[in-house]
């Protein structure tokens, strides 16, 4: 008896939350529970639009074996496709009237007047880098391993020579950093790829922000909307 008290509450609270959605609110919750077990009880509240096609809210939904509801999670709906993550700096950026003062606020990192060159110019070689390190990864089997010269694994090796004529340097001719993380002994499962900026020190705004692969989709985001 319990299960079906149980089933009713969330069949109440999906039809109500569908009640008052519109268009776009609609698409991001069938994006949004596209891959739950259950999209069908899943409930919505919070939902919002923001700029660059944004949808941001929460949600819950019930387990695969309907026994207990999980809590209420944040999403994030991008131009039709899931974010990148749910991380309380993801959700300042995009879930934001205005991106690119949070992007700021969040990160140090500042567009807000010009399309900076340092940026352009980081954003292609960290997306170069990345082509060659997954490149790597796909044939070895394992990420590039860690050494005292960075990356320098991507110049020499057999396996991917010939992908990149040099390593690129940051705006400011400081190498890229990379440190790749294993565990137990066994494959590299982890990296980490990004610049300290003009000061090449950890921390600091605008050209002294650290920019890290894992900010390319915020700056891209933001970029779209300048």
């Amino acid at each position: 008896m319990k299960n079906y008290y149980f089933l009713f509450a969330i069949l109440v609270a999906f039809f109500a939350s569908g009640c008052t959605s519109t268009t776009s609110f609609d698409k991001a919750k069938k994006i949004a529970s596209r891959n739950l077990p259950y999209p069908q009880f899943t409930a919505f509240k919070n939902l919002e639009s923001f700029p660059g096609d944004v949808v941001c809210g929460e949600f819950e939904s019930p387990d695969r074996g309907l026994r207990y509801v999980t809590s209420w999670r944040p999403f994030i709906v991008v131009k039709g496709k899931m974010g990148p993550s749910n991380t309380p700096e993801a959700i300042g950026i995009y879930c934001s009237e205005n991106p690119s003062l949070s992007l700021y606020e969040n990160l140090g990192i500042d567009l807000r007047n010009t399309k900076e060159q340092s940026i352009t110019k980081i954003q292609s070689d960290l997306t170069t880098l990345l082509s060659v390190i997954y490149e790597y990864e796909r044939i070895n089997d394992r990420l590039p391993p860690q050494s005292k010269n960075g990356l320098d694994v991507l110049i020499t090796d057999g396996t991917v020579r010939g992908l990149l004529e040099a390593l690129p340097e940051d705006p400011w001719g400081n190498p890229y950093n990379y440190t790749s993380v294993q565990w137990g002994g066994s494959k590299s499962s982890s990296f980490k790829l990004w610049t300290y900026g003009k000061d090449n020190k950890q921390g600091g705004t605008g050209d002294n922000a650290d920019i890290s692969y894992k900010h390319l989709p915020y700056i891209l985001h933001v970029s779209s909307l300048l």
